[in-house]
């Protein structure tokens, strides 16, 4: 636009009359965004779109760490062999298995993790995942 001014009213003229329509484009484009119900651009209105920015709510609970007692002793040092992804995919098994109450998935993670971690334990399925999970945390947080 800017090559289409400059021979109708001269090199300085046209620069300045480019700055002012930038100013003013920006300011109409600004007064849309901000006065439109979805904060939309005048190319989103004529487009009929909208953008949409979604915020997902992070917790604790959604990762592998676990708030840990001081005083927690752990049982099974081998849960170290364990990556994080292993422990991420251990938790979300364990956690969709418990509230389904899938006794069948819950004796198979136990015999899979028993393997993994060369170990053999006396403690019932869920009890020992959950031990293996909080050992898990222990030592990953102490290193």
């Amino acid at each position: 636009m800017l090559l289409f001014f400059i021979p109708l009213f001269g090199e300085e003229t046209a620069v300045v009359l480019m700055g002012m329509l930038f100013s003013v484009t920006g300011v109409v484009a600004f007064f849309l965004i901000i006065r439109t119900e979805n904060s939309q651009r005048l190319g989103d209105i004529i487009a009929g779109t909208t953008v949409l920015k979604l915020k997902e709510k992070q917790s604790i609970h959604i990762t592998i760490l676990q708030e840990l007692d001081e005083t927690y002793v752990p049982m099974y040092r081998q849960a170290i062999r364990l990556s994080d992804n292993d422990a991420r995919i251990i938790k979300d098994t364990f956690m969709v298995a418990r509230k389904k109450g899938d006794l069948k998935t819950i004796k198979r993670l136990r015999k899979k993790l028993e393997a993994v971690m060369e170990i053999e334990s006396e403690q019932r399925d869920q009890e020992f995942i959950v031990t293996v999970m909080k050992d898990f945390n222990y030592y990953t947080q102490k290193l």
